[in-house]
């Protein structure tokens, strides 16, 4: 979709919905959020507590470092928790902020994607690049 900066569209207009885009549980094992991240072909899995509040996120970066610095097999990585390895206290937004707003941050932190929270820190929906 292409969506012109200038206009006056809130976040929470754009944002993927939580249907496309991938959330786990912080239980879930490494090996399903690589495969879901696969299949939905995003860089980013957001992890939420059973009320949708947001955990943390899981990242193709997040996957790079524990390749690098983790000193077991594959397969044993592969069976721990998403939670073990994911960034606790990642950057968001919330729905009602400015488009505008949303991009200039994503371009400040070097990101392309954003996680979309409410005023209680549950899940709302992906600011996607």
């Amino acid at each position: 979709m292409k969506v012109e900066l200038n206009r006056n569209i809130l976040v929470g207009e754009i944002a993927l919905p939580l249907a496309q885009m991938v959330v786990l549980h912080p239980s879930d094992v490494l090996r399903v959020a690589v495969e879901r991240m696969s299949q939905v072909g995003l860089g980013i899995a957001c992890v939420v507590e059973p009320d949708r509040t947001l955990a943390g996120v899981f990242t193709d970066g997040d996957i790079r470092r524990v390749l690098l610095s983790e000193h077991k097999p594959i397969a044993a990585l592969f069976a721990d928790d998403v939670s073990d390895y994911m960034t606790r206290s990642p950057k968001t937004i919330g729905p009602g902020a400015m488009l505008k707003d949303g991009v200039s941050l994503m371009g400040t932190l070097d990101v392309l994607d954003l996680p979309v929270v409410d005023g209680e820190g549950r899940l709302s929906g992906l600011l996607h690049v």
